[in-house]
């Protein structure tokens, strides 16, 4: 015998993509989503993909009601402000063996308007952070290639051996807080020359870029 069974659908007529929620999204995120999870479960995933959900699913993140409520009783306890104090000491250590092991390095750069970063590549892997302007990044796919923009507040990795090249086309000065190795860092270093913020940048003499094409052979970067 075949049974039918009818299920009412949830149905909402809040419009997160209204430009009320994306200026203000808090107010609307509380008094709508966090109230009403019977409409808005997260307990079938809240990420952008079917296979996250699937694999997330049972998390404090991804979890509704008493489930929910459990779970965060189970992680807050260790976070709480007295708990993270004991491993003050600890953290402070590491992070500074970290910061003398000369595993990374942090530099910050600017991009003029109108300058342009070839198309290059080296093993070394790098992750950009933009603070300020909306530069281009190339992703290298061959005759699929094409440019992607970039937005303050955005993080671009890029792996190592991966084709790459940076482009500045607006009108305002591109800054980008720049994590990589130390081998690109001893790149800069030797490459650079010392800046005059009152002096006018011109363009490479073809002495800056025969040091520049002999410094990437030395580190075995390639360039296009």
């Amino acid at each position: 015998m075949t049974s039918v069974m009818s299920v009412e659908t949830p149905i909402s007529h809040l419009d997160p993509y209204s430009d009320r929620a994306l200026i203000d999204p808090w107010p609307t995120y509380v008094s709508k989503a966090l109230h009403d999870p019977s409409s808005f479960p997260s307990s079938l995933g809240v990420m952008m993909n079917d296979h996250m959900n699937h694999v997330l699913r049972g998390n404090t993140l991804c979890s509704d009601g008493e489930d929910h409520r459990r779970l965060r009783r189970i992680i807050m306890k260790p976070l709480t402000p007295s708990a993270l104090k004991s491993l003050q000491e600890r953290v402070t250590v590491e992070a500074d063996e970290l910061e003398s092991s000369e595993a990374f390095a942090l530099m910050r750069g600017m991009v003029p308007p109108g300058v342009a970063i070839p198309l290059h590549n080296h093993a070394d892997p790098e992750v950009l952070f933009v603070l300020e302007g909306e530069p281009n990044v190339l992703q290298y796919e061959g005759d699929s290639s094409h440019w992607v923009t970039t937005r303050p507040g955005e993080i671009v990795c890029i792996p190592g051996d991966l084709r790459h090249a940076l482009r500045n086309t607006s009108p305002a000065t591109v800054t980008l807080l720049l994590t990589t190795t130390p081998n690109i860092y001893c790149f800069f270093r030797e490459l650079g020359k010392p800046f005059h913020p009152d002096q006018p940048l011109g363009p490479p003499t073809p002495q800056d870029m025969q040091r520049l094409r002999d410094l990437a052979s030395q580190h075995n970067y390639w360039m296009a």
